[in-house]
């Protein structure tokens, strides 16, 4: 097999690895294909080796294949861990993820020592991966987090499992920066990863609840609650985004339909908690419409009982300082009456006060949405015009019975 026919055969088996990858990826239902994307990867691996053995005269192909073999061995080991993750043997999946961790940082070293003596366009080409696969490193490292948690969850140690989706969830969300520097790809499925890891913080936390809940016979803490909904929501939230995003992944379709049955279901079991849960998610519409659908009734006395609040004191903060406004401009007006001017501007004077008391009445009824800014502006006008009309009439008036 000439050198160009061992390229040409590593490549096609790579390819044909990294499909079968995609089509776990789009559906976990199809995880059990990692066994055959793995052993693909494994004899792109071994082609690379028969071919590191022949007498090769080049030195930017040499390293280029060192370069290749060390990734393709992580990509091997990535498709194992999977494996052997939804087979729930998380010791073996770690020791996988582990394996493929230790090839991954060997092939980015590769890269960041290409010889200077190298051509631009080999540099070029391959520092162009550096970034890519530092996401990589940094993805595979975060995922033992999970590997570690489902762990704990196959024994029932819900605490356990818990700290491990905090520290997974946590060390995502640079992950997801990261990835934005890459292909939009990568930020999707950032993010799907990311949402998942927070609707299984979300269970995990509520399992930890109920369990109490059963021992001492007595309601979810408000403060439980909160905690639980901002996990939920943010879930829900992000799985919306991502199903957007990836409408022909049937990952996120289901996280979509996990995250709002969790919502659905935990603000059923809690409604003495909503007038709470309104109070702090009152700005959040997604969960508010839920809430809306779930109990109308309950929704709209929380909702007037939150709002009315709200109104009278933005009424007391708005009130007051446009009345304290009100009087200094008043007390100045007063001093220039007093000031001997003439009755052309003390007239002007009284008829500014009288426009500007409207304005500030109107303005209060605005603030605290009483008024829509349409209704805001034609009621001003009216009742600036008829205001001046019945001034009008009522002097016609006067000099008519004179």
């Amino acid at each position: 097999m000439t050198l160009q026919e061992y390229f040409q055969k590593i490549d096609k088996i790579y390819d044909e690895g990294r499909a079968i990858k995609d089509q776990v990826r789009q559906s976990q239902r199809n995880y059990e294909l990692n066994l055959e994307a793995a052993k693909k990867m494994g004899l792109a691996v071994n082609l690379i080796q028969e071919v590191l053995k022949l007498d090769l005269k080049n030195e930017e192909t040499v390293y280029s294949l060192k370069i290749d073999c060390e990734y393709y061995n992580y990509e091997k080991y990535d498709c194992l861990s999977h494996y052997y993750y939804e087979s729930h043997k998380i010791d073996e999946a770690v020791e996988q993820i582990s394996k493929g961790l230790s090839h991954l940082k060997e092939a980015i070293m590769l890269l960041k020592s290409i010889p200077e003596t190298f051509s631009d366009k080999f540099k070029t080409e391959y520092g162009s991966r550096i970034k890519r696969w530092e996401y990589f490193y940094n993805n595979s490292t975060n995922k033992v987090y999970t590997f570690l948690a489902r762990k704990a969850l196959d024994n029932n140690d819900f605490i356990e499992a818990l700290d491990n989706y905090k520290r997974s969830a946590r060390g995502s969300r640079p992950i997801i920066e990261q990835a934005k520097e890459l292909e939009p790809m990568y930020e999707r499925v950032s993010i799907g990863n990311y949402v998942g890891i927070l609707s299984n913080i979300y269970q995990t936390r509520a399992q930890i609840t109920l369990e109490k809940e059963t021992i001492n016979n007595e309601l979810i803490p408000a403060n439980a609650a909160i905690e639980l909904l901002n996990y939920g929501l943010d879930a829900y939230l992000l799985a919306k985004e991502a199903g957007e995003q990836n409408p022909e992944w049937d990952q996120y379709r289901d996280l979509v339909r996990v995250t709002y049955n969790n919502l659905k279901n935990f603000l059923l079991e809690n409604k003495k908690a909503w007038l709470q849960i309104f109070i702090q998610f009152q700005y959040q519409p997604d969960l508010l419409k839920i809430m809306q659908t779930l109990d109308y009734k309950e929704y709209n006395k929380v909702k007037s009982e939150v709002l009315g609040e709200n109104q009278t004191f933005k009424l007391w903060k708005i009130g007051s300082f446009f009345i304290l406004l009100f009087l200094i401009i008043f007390l100045v007006v007063f001093t220039f009456i007093l000031s001997k001017i003439s009755v052309f501007y003390f007239i002007l004077s009284l008829v500014g006060i009288q426009v500007l008391f409207v304005i500030i009445s109107l303005t209060i009824l605005r603030s605290i949405n009483l008024l829509s800014e349409k209704s805001f502006v034609e009621l001003t006008k009216f009742v600036l015009l008829n205001e001046f009309k019945l001034f009008i009439t009522n002097r016609k008036k006067v000099k008519n019975e004179t």
